[in-house]
């Protein structure tokens, strides 16, 4: 009778067990560690902080416009920022930005001067002499394509999701300012957030440039 070397037997000995208890499992794959962060939608209002700029930082809500080539800033003669570069921004009507839903131009979109009168997400800001806000819709207003809702996911404090919807209104033209890949933070207890995310500009004076937006502030669940 050939003998199994004491090593050799062990080790079966162990795998016949593994196979064993996946059989008195119903074969099921091992269950996630207790420590894995689970993972759920966001549905309701990123409420925005308004912007500030003090001690050369900025904090709050801003929008930044990349100049092409990238290293370098626009700067906005309008902004209240020290650092024109920031264009300090604060909630609109609805607070801020809502996921799960659109928040719509309204009609007309644009005063005899081609100032935005788009107010839901954010107030209306001046931008190089006209004043610009954001909305999301449901089909771009250039191309007609359709735009999937905005949506935001937590897993753990990390947040990621997309805005392909928001589009940005200024001097009576449209630019596509959302995106597919958004990140940011967000605090489970007090419900304190920072999103981020950056767009290029197509076509207008502001062909080539991005723009780079920064959100915080609280979320409100609907």
């Amino acid at each position: 009778m050939t003998r199994i070397p004491a090593q050799r037997a062990a080790l079966g000995l162990a795998a016949l067990a593994t196979i064993a208890a996946g059989i008195g499992t119903g074969g099921a794959a091992a269950a996630p560690s207790a420590g894995a962060a689970a993972s759920r939608n966001l549905v309701g209002t990123f409420k925005i902080t308004a912007g500030r700029y003090a001690k050369g930082k900025a904090g709050g809500s801003f929008l930044r416009m990349i100049l092409p080539g990238g290293g370098k800033y626009f700067d906005n003669p309008d902004s209240r920022s020290p650092d024109k570069s920031y264009t300090l921004i604060g909630p609109g009507g609805q607070g801020g930005l809502a996921t799960g839903r659109y928040q719509p131009n309204p009609s007309p979109v644009f005063d005899s001067k081609g100032d935005a009168r788009v107010n839901a997400i954010m107030s209306p800001q001046s931008f190089d002499g006209i004043k610009f806000s954001v909305a999301s819709v449901a089909k771009n207003p250039k191309t007609g394509a359709k735009n999937p809702a905005p949506s935001i996911r937590l897993t753990g404090t990390t947040l990621s999701g997309q805005v392909e919807a928001v589009t940005a209104e200024w001097n009576g033209q449209y630019f596509a300012q959302g995106s597919t890949h958004v990140t940011g933070r967000y605090n489970p207890k007090t419900r304190a957030f920072l999103l981020t995310w950056s767009s290029p500009i197509s076509g207008g004076p502001f062909n080539g440039f991005t723009g780079s937006w920064h959100l915080q502030g609280t979320f409100v669940p609907s």
